[in-house]
């Protein structure tokens, strides 16, 4: 069975032979209007399917009349007058095969659904509910429906036969059912212990806390909070004391080990540039042996940090601290895990000999505290006595240490009558003296 112009073609006729004649002298498998009419039809093009042999048989002996000879005429008319008589007996036909097939379609889904219905009787004999019965979370291989869904009768023999698979497929779906509830829990309680901590790093504590929420879920004690399957407010009333230590444990850990790295970094530059050891006359009197955060607290600790967005700006190791706790709590406040780990360090440090020498003169040059906690206690005290007095601010010891080296460095160096920096830690100390730095009380 073929599409007719697949079947026949333009070039198979002569010229004088009329194609459109041709595909109406056989009937089509397919019912069309043309056929209810006994006269050709020009705008039949034969688009319908054709017992290819039947067709050639019927247009060979088509071709061997003379065209438009009274002959081939006869013979047209006597073919569609049997292709007109054809249909009625074919659709009748036709529609009786429809109605068997659509009679054989229901016998055979009433066969399987009462196969069906047997099974799940069965089945709730031996204690199992309608809900073992859905095939929702059924994976490739599990043979289910090929096992149910069958239109042959349910006998004792097949019944044994199944009973071993079907119950394999249930208890393997009420295991994935219960591996997914399990991951439900353990998501609720996750995102739960996120916005528990969160909230304690909102807390008087957000100074010196410093973890990532990726850090947190995986300490011990988290992990142990999160998949025990005990009522949560048991469990956490159990732990929550030990995990908000963990927290400020692991903030702190990670403090002083930044805040080797920064002082480490920050001698290495001072002796780079010649300045003095910050602790060393001090140490060599009170025996102290200075750690990395006390080193960190001289007035002069400062770095020069690169942002992202490629301007510098200066920084201490607490500001820069404060800042990376602020990241972290931010994470947090979505109260839930973040799509990827944060990058958790101090950010681009240089210690920048530069900055350290406008810093230890501007110290000498005020000589009013020992730390940088007790500078930053007098706020905006200090003023630029080298700026016009229409343009005086008052700062803090933090923004007078940038404000001083943003004016060096932006300085131009042809307008300079010293050399540029670096320069020596004496040169320094005159030059910022002659720009009349003064403490100005509030």
């Amino acid at each position: 069975v073929k599409n007719g112009r697949d079947i026949l073609h333009r070039a198979e006729l002569p010229k004088e032979y009329v194609l459109q004649e041709a595909y109406l002298l056989a009937p089509t498998q397919t019912y069309s209007d043309v056929f209810r009419d006994t006269q050709p039809s020009p705008h039949f093009r034969g688009y319908h399917n054709y017992y290819e042999p039947h067709l050639r048989s019927i247009v060979e002996k088509y071709a061997s009349f003379k065209a438009l000879s009274a002959a081939q005429k006869e013979f047209v008319k006597e073919r569609r007058k049997i292709v007109c008589q054809i249909w009625p007996g074919l659709e009748a036909l036709e529609n009786w095969f429809r109605q068997a097939y659509r009679s054989k379609a229901k016998g055979r889904l009433d066969a399987i659904l009462s196969r069906q219905i047997s099974i799940f009787d069965k089945l709730k004999e031996l204690g199992y509910m309608d809900e073992d019965f859905s095939k929702k979370l059924d994976e490739k291989g599990w043979r289910w429906n090929d096992l149910v869904r069958q239109p042959r009768p349910l006998t004792d023999r097949i019944w044994n036969n199944i009973r071993p698979h079907l119950e394999d497929t249930i208890r393997l779906r009420r295991e994935k059912k219960a591996r997914i509830a399990k991951g439900i829990r353990i998501q609720e309680r996750r995102e739960k212990l996120i916005r528990l901590a969160g909230t304690f790093l909102e807390s008087e504590e957000r100074q010196i806390c410093c973890i990532g929420v990726f850090e947190f879920l995986e300490l011990p004690l988290s992990q142990e909070v999160i998949h025990n399957d005990e009522s949560w407010t048991v469990n956490l009333r159990k732990h929550w004391d030990c995990l908000k230590q963990n927290i400020l444990d692991f903030s702190e850990s990670r403090r002083q080990k930044f805040a080797e790295q920064a002082a480490s970094m920050l001698i290495s530059a001072r002796h780079e540039s010649g300045l003095h050891d910050v602790f060393a006359s001090v140490s060599s009197q009170d025996e102290v042996n200075h750690g990395p955060i006390d080193i960190l607290q001289h007035p002069t600790a400062f770095f020069k940090r690169s942002p992202d967005n490629g301007n510098f700006t200066v920084a201490t190791f607490s500001s820069s601290w404060c800042n990376l706790s602020r990241r972290c709590l931010k994470e947090y406040q979505a109260g839930q895990m973040p799509g990827v780990r944060m990058r958790l360090d101090m950010g681009v440090y240089q210690t920048d000999r530069s900055v350290l020498s406008v810093a230890n003169a501007l110290y000498a040059s005020v000589g009013v505290a020992t730390a940088l906690d007790e500078l930053k206690a007098l706020d905006i005290a200090f003023v630029c006595m080298r700026c016009a007095p229409s343009e005086r601010y008052h700062h803090s010891w933090h923004e007078l240490v940038h404000h001083f080296y943003k004016k060096i460095e932006d300085f131009p160096i042809e307008k300079q009558s010293v050399q540029p920096f670096p320069l020596s830690f004496e040169r320094t100390a005159r030059i910022l003296t002659s720009l009349d730095v003064q403490l100005e009380e509030n």
